[in-house]
């Protein structure tokens, strides 16, 4: 599990440490388990490491997703489907977005902007598809607020694996 998470996400072999304490926390944090966040970060974590989205990002992406209900390799699939598309100037969903009056390269920044959007960012959401775009709108439905508190856990997730394995014995 660690290991395709380490590969995908462009790391070296020595974060494999980190890898696993934000999988164990990120798990710990949300509605999905460290199977289920590794696996949805092995679809997600190449698009999301050309795009230059942090481990401790994706993962809390993938999160709320689970909070939303959307686990696994839904939610890996989903994120692929969102980044892949926010990747390609010449996708719906990019044009959707400027549309909207968002436009930027930076995923983050774009994220923030379609949660503020209301009404004008709906056909964003669901020009990424029907996929895709349920995970999209779970994620904004829960507030950036809610994203930033679990990335920040995950930012200081230094530990959690060994504190994970102590409590399950």
């Amino acid at each position: 599990m660690v290991t395709k998470a380490v590969m995908g996400m462009g790391l070296q072999f020595s974060e494999a440490g980190r890898v696993a304490d934000v999988l164990a926390l990120g798990a710990n944090a949300t509605n999905t388990s460290i199977t289920g966040l590794s696996q949805a970060l092995s679809y997600a974590a190449p698009v999301a490491n050309s795009l230059g989205l942090s481990l401790e990002t994706t993962a809390a992406i993938i999160g709320k997703f689970a909070d939303a209900g959307i686990d696994a390799s839904r939610a890996g699939t989903a994120l692929n489907a969102i980044l892949s598309q926010f990747q390609d100037p010449a996708s719906k969903f990019r044009q959707e977005l400027a549309a909207a009056g968002i436009v930027t390269g930076d995923f983050d920044k774009a994220l923030r902007l379609l949660a503020k959007s209301g009404n004008s960012g709906e056909k964003a959401i669901i020009a990424v598809g029907t996929e895709a775009g349920p995970a999209l709108r779970g994620l904004l439905n829960q507030g950036i607020g809610a994203l930033d508190e679990l990335k920040a856990k995950l930012d200081n997730a230094k530990g959690s694996a060994l504190a994970t394995a102590a409590v399950m014995g």
